[in-house]
């Protein structure tokens, strides 16, 4: 027998829909009367422990345990609290499906240990086993609510960051290996009865833009998927060779469906149901489908025990298994559907289930099925299902990979790589300050920018405090032509005091030196000079004989009134303007209005 390297999160789980009405408001960040006294009401679910049998063999190695006692919706509603005991030595995690709103989640001594938004799902812990107590927010809306609650077994069977064996190797200590490192991801998927870590690459297809994961047919085997919360996570990995002892962020997507599933070749094509955040970049790895590849040395980078990414080689020829595969999970695998290959340097264990087998061209041609862990590289197997099996291997489109990674029949043999933008546009932003001559902030500036290419319109508008912001729509490396204009009460800051101070500036008695108070002195037509028209046209609005300036001229005047944005970046840029309102010369006009 073979053992199926899968490693799973050993977990009871008990799912409920609840009906419960919303409400409006916000729960304090730390415990108040209100909190103690609703956890002092709130009921008491008891998480009994887990027994495995001893005739259990099956790789989950779990059983579905509900609560012990039944869950009172009632109390639940009115106290939106839950007072929760998990007996046992397991550890234990809590899945919440189908929510929107926050909650808290504090241990025994009231200490808020996880305080989260919830969008659709959050999975709480991982904890040990002991009291807690769990606080949804009033305006939470709990009408859909499923609770899914998981048992993990030992530490020599979890799996997580620091998980693996020790004679691993950290993939960044390959320097020439970047493009496949930044293609294998680690795949945590969520069953009913547990969740499973397993590793996958994103692989190039011939046909649309979706995004294709190839992983191992055997980590859903007999187990129920919930897709949507399935988590793959990219760049999980350490920045330097020694191990790391905090643990690396990741690129995570959610979601996912299943499109092609074989058992014979034991590959699993997922379609990803998120695109690539925009600004961020992943590698489609090129595939091999010939069958008559064997290389002499060949390399996996994988996710073993759903550790940080690490990186295994052989040396010696990959070898075609020419006879059936029987595995402990009563599945034989045909002849020449896999081949098997010797580590020579690093290992594999479960959780490394789906990585890629690497050609010595960076080509996909396997997916690993299992082998044995070891850190004795003499006896380290690892037996790959043969991409080139699963190619054409039945008659349905999910049975083969040639109808998803190569649908308009182009008959390619092998394909190298490529990178994978975000479809999405990496969005930017626009902002800027306006200021008037003396500093006070101009408030009620209107600000268009165009996009040179497509022609696209954003808006937005400056407020009391003279700052405007455009991220809506903005793309790195657009250009666009902003435009800065502001027409509001004409008779805002005019006064007999301005047709006095222009008047002198005509008659050279007192003349204005700053070009901006000439600007603003014409309020019959623009750069023609002040003239005796202007004077005229500011007495009749002083006298209320006119209502506005002429069409084309705007109550107020910007600096400058349009800037030329070329090749937006990632860090946006801020333009800053000063205005002027028009006829007021002596600075008396309020900015605000």
């Amino acid at each position: 027998m073979i053992h199926c390297l899968k490693a799973i999160a050993l977990g009871v789980f008990f799912m409920v829909l609840i009906p419960i009405s919303t409400a409006t408001s916000t729960p304090p960040p730390t415990s108040s009367v209100a909190d103690i006294r609703a956890q002092q009401a709130a009921q008491a679910l008891i998480i009994p422990a887990w027994h495995r049998s001893e005739e259990d063999h099956s790789e989950l190695r779990a059983a579905r345990v509900h609560p012990a006692n039944d869950i009172d919706w009632v109390n639940l509603t009115d106290t939106r609290s839950l007072n929760v005991r998990v007996e046992g030595t397991q550890s234990w995690s809590l899945l919440l499906r189908n929510v929107q709103g926050s909650m808290v989640l504090r241990s025994d001594k009231k200490e808020a240990l996880q305080k989260s938004e919830m969008e659709g799902s959050l999975l709480i812990g991982t904890y040990a086993a002991g009291a807690y107590h769990i606080t949804f927010s009033p305006e939470t809306d709990l009408s859909s609510l499923e609770m899914l609650w998981y048992r993990w077994a030992d530490r020599d069977t979890r799996s997580g960051f620091g998980c693996s064996l020790p004679c691993h190797i950290n993939s960044v200590c390959d320097t020439e290996k970047v493009n496949q490192r930044a293609s294998v991801c680690k795949i945590s998927m969520t069953m009913e009865e547990g969740i499973v870590s397993c590793s996958g690459s994103l692989v190039r297809s011939l046909g649309d833009s979706s995004l294709y994961v190839l992983s191992a047919f055997h980590c859903a085997d007999g187990l129920t998927p919930i897709y949507d919360d399935w988590k793959f996570e990219w760049y999980y990995a350490s920045d330097q060779c020694e191990d790391v002892m905090e643990e690396p962020g990741s690129l995570k997507l959610t979601g996912c469906s299943a499109v092609s599933g074989n058992q014979d070749s034991d590959h699993l094509l997922l379609r990803l149901s998120e695109d690539v955040p925009a600004g961020d970049s992943v590698y489609a790895s090129g595939w091999d489908r010939r069958c008559n590849v064997f290389p002499e040395d060949s390399y996996m980078v994988h996710h073993p025990a759903g550790d940080i990414q690490k990186i295994s080689y052989a040396r010696d020829s990959t070898r075609l298994e020419t006879s059936p595969i029987e595995w402990e999970n009563d599945v034989t695998s045909p002849p020449r559907s896999h081949v098997r290959v010797r580590l020579t340097r690093g290992t594999q264990e479960p959780g490394s289930s789906g990585s890629p087998l690497y050609s010595p061209e960076g080509r996909v041609i396997g997916q690993l099925h299992g082998g044995n862990s070891e850190c004795q590289f003499f006896t380290t197997g690892a037996t790959y299902g043969r991409l080139c099996y699963g190619w054409d291997d039945g008659d349905e489109p999910g049975l083969r990979l040639d109808q998803w990674l190569d649908p308009m029949a182009t008959d390619t043999a092998y394909i190298d790589g490529v990178w994978r933008q975000s479809m999405t546009p990496a969005i930017s932003r626009i902002s800027g300050d306006v200021v008037d001559r003396i500093g006070r902030p101009v408030a009620l500036v209107n600000i268009r920018a165009v996009d040179l290419e497509r022609g696209d319109t954003l808006r937005a508008i400056s407020g009391s405090d003279g700052t405007w912001e455009i991220t809506e729509g903005t793309q790195v490396g657009a250009s666009y032509q902003v435009y800065l204009s502001k027409d509001t009460e004409p008779k805002n800051g005019i006064s007999a005091r301005d047709i006095v101070a222009i008047q002198k500036h005509l008659l050279r008695r007192d003349t204005f030196t700053d070009p901006r108070l000439i600007d603003a002195s014409e309020a019959n037509s623009v750069s023609t000079g002040v003239s005796v028209l202007d004077l005229v046209i500011l007495r009749r609005l002083l006298l209320s004989v006119l209502d506005d300036f002429r069409d084309e001229l705007d109550s107020w005047i910007l600096y400058p009134s349009q800037v030329t944005v070329r090749d937006l970046t990632a860090d946006g840029v801020h333009l800053s303007a000063s205005a002027i309102k028009r006829g007021d010369v002596n600075d008396t006009a309020d900015p605000s209005r």
